[in-house]
């Protein structure tokens, strides 16, 4: 991209001194996926957004400010549609989503993560889910991401929802009505409550 402006790639891996120093509080991520989310639901099928989507996709303009960001890919030729899945396969939309998401919680990188495993990166979405699930049950069960958190980051990678969502595929207006109502809006409320903690201690030196 431009000088201007800097990955979230490079914001996790450590290779963006000025932006976020002391890491991503709680709040920033929080605001930060909630963008990501709406930015999903708005741009999925379309050239500014390819199904296999990462953290090098997402951009800050610096000095970087959660609240500033946007979300972009080199254009592909002919421009991207989502391809219609298998029905048992998760959405990879979604999938991408959700490994953004447990990269910005524990503050590593997906690519990091499976390296401390001597796994490779997989091109097929299934096994990406899979190991990104692996990752989600250590995390959560060495208490570092809270249940509704996990929650939320389990339907991502699993394109599973209650009620039953029958389709896979963003195209359909059922699967993006499950995206609002169980990703987007509890992210909302989690932003909102970790905003309204800062404003309480609002003059102390604290973070998320």
């Amino acid at each position: 991209m431009t000088p201007d402006c800097v990955s979230l790639e490079h914001v996790l891996s450590g290779k963006c001194p000025f932006c976020f120093a002391t890491g991503l509080s709680k709040r920033e991520y929080l605001c930060v996926l909630v963008n990501l989310a709406s930015s999903l639901l708005q741009l999925h099928g379309t050239p500014w957004l390819s199904e296999n989507w990462n953290n090098e996709c997402v951009h800050f303009w610096h000095p970087a400010n959660e609240e500033e960001l946007y979300v972009a890919v080199k254009f592909a030729t002919p421009p991207a549609t989502e391809k219609r899945c298998d029905s048992f396969t998760p959405n990879p939309y979604l999938v991408a989503l959700g490994i953004i998401f447990l990269e910005l919680s524990q503050k590593k990188l997906f690519s990091g993560w499976l390296k401390t495993r001597n796994w490779d990166l997989p091109e097929e979405v299934m096994n990406r889910a899979n190991y990104a699930i692996a990752w989600l049950k250590e995390a959560f069960n060495q208490g570092k991401i809270d249940r509704s958190y996990a929650t939320i980051v389990q339907r991502c990678l699993t394109s599973a929802f209650d009620p039953v969502v029958c389709s896979n595929s963003l195209e359909d207006e059922e699967l993006r009505e499950a995206v609002y109502h169980k990703i987007l809006e509890p992210l909302k409320k989690e932003y909102l409550i970790a905003k309204d903690k800062l404003t309480i201690i609002r003059g102390v030196d604290y973070v998320l």
